[in-house]
This record gives C-alpha cells, structure tokens and sequence, in this order.
C-alpha cells in the first residue's frame, strides 16, 4: 500500500493558516469605514471664467473700445480674436478683430474684399478710392467702405509695427447701412493699449477681451473667415 510521502498534520496545517488569514482579514475590513464626505463646487461665474478661457486661448488684444449696445458677442472663427454680431438671426451682421501681416498692403485687403461680395475686380490705385483715414483716441487708421448688392462690408484698418489690425464689419447692405454710423463711433471709440512686455503696459491693462462674453455657440461655414 503506498505510503504518504509526509505526515497528515503537514497537509492540514496550511490549510489552517489560510483560513486564519482570511477570517483575520474580514475581522479587520469589519471595522468603521470612514465616512464619505461630499463636496458641491459653487460654479464659477460665467463671465469670470469667459475671460480666463479668452487670456489663454488668445494673445493679447492691445485695445481699449467702446462695444456699441446692439452688437452681441458671438463665437470666434479661425481669422478672429474677437466677434460680435448684431441684427436679426439668420440675418446678422458679423465684426470681427483680427491681426494679419502688413505687408499684404491696404489694396490687397480691399480687392479681395470686393471679391468676397462678387465686384468687379479693381486695380490698387482703384481699390484705394474706397478709403479714407479715420481718426481714434490716439491713432489714426484707415477706414474702408464696400458697399455690395446683397451685402456690404466696412472695415478698419489699423497699422502697428508689422501687423495690420483689422475690425470689419460684414452683413446685408440694409444693416450695414443702418450700422455705419455705430461702427464709425466704435472704430473712433479704439485706444491702443500697449502689451505687457513694452514700455508703459502693464499685465493688470485691461484689455478687450474682459468686456465681452463669448458664447457657446459655434460660428456657421457661411459666416466664418476674412
């Protein structure tokens, strides 16, 4: 008959000791759980938390401006760095702030304008009868008038170091015209503000962006672009 290789008392004795150990592990787990503490978050004011997403999705926008009553924000597209939009829904005019390179030229700008509404092509020196100079708080900038069939863009045009700043306003030609004057007194409204790395700014200048609250909607292919 064979024989067990070792003694019976070896077999059971780890076996015991498991069991120990799991029943020593429950007496433990038994004990007072501590208490799960539940925390509500008051939720940031919109405006505040606006423009914190505004300082850091976009560089600093060296103006100062008065935004006229009727023009409501609205959401950037890929040229802007601020928008506006003001009239009727599926009808609204757009005004935009964005900042392009200088030396395209004021022409260039106008002659793909035109383009944009469907004009006539038009040589520099033509192009350039659609401007006349505008004056701001302390500045000068040129100020640009198109008037289309179906719609009609004015725009400003503002000249620092190698950058054209640029805020235009497109939309149908009936609020367009009922807006010029408002955008005038807007483009009038501009201080230049100096950015925080030169002399004289200041990171705590306010800036645009902390007088507006953008939406959460988002900007329509047909509205999108410069």
């Amino acid at each position: 008959m064979p024989q067990c290789s070792r003694p019976f008392f070896h077999a059971i004795v780890p076996m015991a000791a498991v069991r120990f150990g799991l029943i020593s592990l429950l007496a433990v787990g038994c004990g007072d759980a501590p208490a799960i503490r539940r925390y509500t978050v008051p939720r940031e004011n919109p405006h505040d938390l606006t423009s914190d997403v505004l300082r850091r999705q976009f560089p600093f926008v060296p103006f100062r401006w008065q935004v006229p009553d009727s023009w409501q924000p609205a959401a950037n597209d890929q040229f802007s760095m601020r928008a506006w939009q003001t009239g009727s829904a599926g009808t609204a005019a757009r005004i935009t702030v964005g900042r392009f390179p200088a030396r395209t030229g004021i022409p260039a700008q106008v002659i793909r304008w035109r383009r944009q509404l469907g004009l006539d092509t038009q040589d520099a020196e033509e192009a350039m009868n659609h401007v006349s100079e505008l004056k701001t708080k302390n500045g000068t900038g040129s100020f640009v008038e198109i008037d289309g069939t179906r719609e009609s863009i004015f725009a400003f045009i503002l000249p620092i170091d190698d950058d054209f700043w640029i805020i235009r306003f497109r939309g149908p030609s009936d609020i367009a015209a009922s807006q010029r004057d408002v955008f005038r007194s807007f483009c009038r409204s501009i201080e230049y503000a100096a950015p925080p790395d030169e002399p004289g700014g200041s990171s705590d200048s306010p800036s645009a962006a902390t007088q507006d609250e953008a939406p959460d909607t988002d900007v329509s292919p047909s509205s999108a672009g410069d």
